[in-house]
């Protein structure tokens, strides 16, 4: 049974995937799998069957159909996603296998590099801020020193990322349609609440092609963060003001009226979520009360026994 099943997603390119297959079949560590979820009804010119498997994906699967085709593939315990279109290093997933045989690792976050500008970064992971907003670490920035090290982050893309498998599976959300960035923050963010680590590892390294597929909709991404602020919301009103100034901001800085839209979709569509958030603070406000009153009894009771003594 291999270890390792490298999955390659987001076929949308003959020539992307094929870029990919060759530096994975050049690169590809023992004990490991090759995967393809095929949309294109790849021709298979150079006859790879025996290295790789390719998986039929109809072209009206949404990504949560498509990444769970994958799961149900696999054979291996840890997974390696991929979009076409992203090349691999020499050696890139030795480490990430080092990294994710801790029992707390969940994940680990490659560096993406871009491929046409090899020393400018696309991602070191990301992490989640309380307000609401997503950062991808170092995007956009020319290698710097501080990336030579290992570090924890809130997730990674879907366009490279190891996982084990089973977490991975257990955490795939249901409902359809989430961009690969919503449905990632959504998995980092329930794995973070379980107590699970994602890792930034210098020594995996990809480089990712500039996509070349039309963005989400405004409305739809907007609508599908607020959804997730409201799902993973921090306890304590804090949190809400900060999510309020950053729409704020976004509103002064990208006004749009489909992102606005999509915000106030979002936030009625959430009425569960807001619900159990709500709740979440409710139970421990009234904890916090009942440690409060109950400090407060103690205060007085060491106070009457004080004076006791003195009279």
């Amino acid at each position: 049974m291999p270890k390792l099943s490298i999955i390659i997603h987001s076929v949308h390119s003959t020539s992307r995937l094929e870029e990919t297959l060759v530096s994975v079949l050049e690169n590809s560590p023992e004990e490991s799998e090759i995967l393809v979820l095929d949309r294109l009804d790849y021709e298979d010119p150079y006859e790879l069957q025996d290295e790789v498997q390719f998986l039929p994906i109809t072209g009206k699967s949404d990504l949560q159909e498509e990444l769970t085709a994958g799961v149900e593939a696999a054979s291996g315990k840890f997974l390696h996603w991929l979009a076409a279109g992203v090349e691999v290093m020499p050696g890139w997933a030795d480490s990430a296998l080092e990294q994710l045989a801790s029992p707390e690792v969940v994940a680990v976050a490659p560096l993406i590099l871009s491929k046409e500008h090899p020393e400018q970064v696309v991602a070191a992971g990301f992490d989640y801020h309380p307000a609401g907003k997503c950062n991808k670490r170092a995007a956009n920035r020319e290698y710097f020193e501080e990336l030579d090290y290992l570090d924890q982050v809130d997730g990674s893309l879907l366009e490279a990322i190891f996982v084990k498998k089973a977490p991975f599976a257990a955490q795939l959300p249901t409902q359809p349609s989430l961009t690969s960035e919503v449905l990632m923050t959504d998995i980092a963010l329930a794995w973070k609440a379980e107590g699970w680590h994602t890792i930034y590892d210098p020594g995996c390294v990809v480089q990712m092609a500039s996509s070349k597929k039309a963005p989400a909709s405004s409305f739809q991404t907007a609508c599908q963060w607020e959804r997730l602020f409201w799902r993973h919301r921090k306890s304590g009103i804090g949190s809400t003001i900060r999510h309020g100034m950053h729409l704020l901001g976004e509103c002064l800085t990208r006004p749009s009226p489909a992102r606005l839209l999509g915000r106030a979709i979002g936030w009625l569509s959430a009425g569960p979520e807001i619900q159990r958030s709500l709740a979440r603070s409710g139970q421990e406000d009234s904890i916090f009360s009942i440690q409060d009153a109950a400090t407060s009894e103690k205060t007085d009771q060491q106070d009457r026994d004080s004076y006791s003594e003195a009279a």
